[in-house]
């Protein structure tokens, strides 16, 4: 009778046990984008936060979605970037970093994602490939030519950089704070749970990296605890030359010098 008692505990514990691990598995699958993407969905013009050598421009994607950008031209015969913004808040959370870069003389279009900023639609994969795309088709149509565009990850951003790298032979390709793919950090993040299978959005950097032939320049800080250091490790041994690092030893995920990174970006990109 004890030993009935007993089983029928055990039975108990281990179908809660699945019923519960059943349950995180569905939640994380159903709401994968609410968790993955944190946008903040209200942004003013430039010049309201002091970018007022910017201008708002309009991009429409190739699938219908309005998008918010910010340009400005490049001094003299400078180079554009197309800066690839990072997850969380929106362009204007990152004015002091875009105002440091035209500060070194270089033009931007600061592309705000599609669910970002004043910008139509809803995240995901597929979506920041088209927003990236058009933007570059933005650029060409003002007459730049693809060795006069470097691209600038941020982050979530440098999973789309590297993408569009392996469409592009671009001037160069900065990236910061890279990860390997969604899926190798969301495992990390989730070790009991097959994320790799649930995932819809994976943005596998790590099998695309060489693939691209254009010069990469990589930034990442040895405190970063939201995208570990070693995912920048593994970019950087898994890219063609010519590639560059610069790791910092008392910096984390967003706390870059960004004066310092302008000097060594200014430098890298007059290389080619």
């Amino acid at each position: 009778m004890v030993k009935s008692r007993v089983m029928d505990f055990l039975y108990y514990i281990i179908i809660s046990i699945l019923v519960v691990y059943a349950l995180m598995s569905a939640y994380l699958y159903l709401f994968q984008r609410s968790i993955l993407y944190i946008p903040v969905k209200e942004m003013s013009a430039p010049a309201n936060y002091g970018l007022t050598n910017m201008e708002e421009v309009k991009i429409k994607t190739n699938d219908g979605i309005n998008l918010t950008a910010w340009y400005a031209k490049p001094k003299e015969k400078e180079s554009v970037m197309l800066y690839l913004h990072g997850n969380a808040g929106n362009l204007g959370d990152r004015t002091e970093k875009i105002s440091n870069y035209l500060n070194a003389g270089f033009g931007i279009l600061a592309l705000s994602w599609r669910g970002f900023g004043s910008s139509e639609g809803e995240p995901s994969e597929q979506g920041l490939y088209n927003d990236a795309r058009s933007a570059i088709k933005y650029l060409q149509n003002l007459g730049y030519k693809d060795k006069q565009i470097f691209l600038y990850g941020e982050s979530l951003g440098s999973g789309v950089a590297v993408q569009m790298a392996t469409e592009h032979d671009f001037l160069a390709l900065i990236l910061e704070a890279p990860y390997t793919s969604i899926s190798n950090r969301a495992a990390e993040l989730y070790p009991y749970i097959p994320v790799k299978l649930l995932l819809k959005d994976h943005f596998d950097s790590i099998s695309k990296i060489s693939k691209v032939k254009t010069p990469v320049l990589i930034f990442h800080g040895y405190l970063d605890d939201v995208m570990p250091i070693s995912h920048g490790r593994r970019m950087l041994e898994a890219a063609n030359e010519p590639k560059e690092v610069r790791f910092f030893e008392h910096t984390g995920h967003t706390d870059f010098d960004f004066e310092l990174l302008s000097k060594i970006m200014h430098e890298f990109v007059h290389k080619w």
